[in-house]
């Protein structure tokens, strides 16, 4: 036994009755590997397990692909790959292309049908005369709306009906926004807000101001003139608001000598 480094598979030669296989040695020749003189050699890319090189010699096929006359080939386009038989099958009729067996496994279908992506089913436009399963396809695009994740296939019974589940579909339409339940919140919070400020603003105005200067007389407060020439002040005043005469010799500082 002889090797080119320390891993398993950097061997060169192996023990007798142990085969060789990608460098490494193998009581039998692993699966992908058919026993030669050479030791085992790995089978063809479209093999999964093989007798011998080549493409003809498969003994088995990797995963939808069939074994047919030592040679594995894939699904053709309308088939599909049956795993219980290991060979490819005829899809529906219907279908163009397919996953399994029977008419709701279309992926693809033959014109002029559709496809409709909730039941996996090609199925004609529905016309003004017809009763059974149909699509009622879209008059633009020609395609059947049912496909969208929110449809469901419907079955044909006259104009009255479509005409009333289109209604019914529009009334459906327009999803919930969030938007619309906070807006008018956020709107009469402004105005609160705009309210208080406008009331404290006025408040803070009116005491800013300077108080007007009253005088007393036996009718109660007036407003002071601005005329110099006719304003009078009262010296002093008693708690009821008349007027107290002073003695007249506390009014004379000075007298002529």
């Amino acid at each position: 036994m002889t090797c080119t480094g320390p891993r398993r598979d950097q061997c060169v030669t192996c023990p007798p009755g142990w085969q060789l296989a990608a460098g490494e040695c193998h009581p039998d020749c692993p699966l992908g590997f058919f026993k030669s003189q050479y030791g085992c050699q790995k089978c063809d890319h479209y093999c999964h397990t093989c007798s011998g090189e080549g493409p003809l010699n498969c003994t088995s096929c990797p995963a939808r692909s069939m074994l047919d006359g030592g040679m594995c080939t894939q699904c053709l386009g309308s088939q599909y790959y049956d795993s219980t038989t290991r060979l490819c099958q005829m899809c529906h009729d219907t279908c163009k292309s397919c996953t399994g067996r029977g008419p709701f496994q279309c992926s693809t279908c033959r014109p002029p049908l559709h496809l409709d992506l909730l039941s996996h089913r090609c199925l004609q436009c529905c016309g003004q005369q017809r009763s059974q399963d149909c699509c009622q396809c879209d008059q633009v695009t020609g395609n059947c709306p049912d496909s969208s994740p929110s449809g469901k296939r419907r079955i044909h019974s006259g104009p009255e009906q479509g005409t009333q589940r289109r209604v019914e579909g529009e009334l459906n339409l327009t999803p919930y926004s969030p938007l619309r339940a906070v807006t008018p919140l956020a709107v009469g919070l402004c105005a609160t807000v705009f309210v208080v400020l406008a009331l404290t603003f006025t408040l803070l105005q009116a005491r800013s101001r300077p108080r007007r200067k009253l005088w007393m007389s036996e009718e109660g407060y007036k407003k002071v003139s601005t005329d110099s020439s006719t304003d009078s002040f009262p010296l002093n005043q008693d708690e009821n608001g008349f007027i107290e005469e002073e003695d007249a010799s506390e009014d004379i500082l000075f007298t002529r000598t």
